[in-house]
């Protein structure tokens, strides 16, 4: 078995309202993730988002903090 590439996303934010965010977990929810997996690196967000998701799909989320 090959070894998976993961393929870090950058985001500004996780929102389910984000239109960039929609387009990118179309393509996540049906690629091979047995061959790619996606991160995400963005800032912390209040909203509704799709993290849970990301990390049901075998997705890491990195987040800091918009303040520092």
């Amino acid at each position: 078995m090959s070894k998976i590439i993961r393929v870090l996303q950058l985001p500004n934010t996780l929102s389910k309202k984000s239109g960039i965010m929609s387009f990118i977990m179309n393509y996540y929810r049906f690629i091979d993730k047995e061959k790619i997996q996606f991160d995400f690196l963005c800032f912390d967000s209040n909203e509704e988002t799709y993290e849970q998701e990301i990390i049901s799909l075998g997705g890491r989320v990195y987040k800091f903090d918009k303040n520092l």
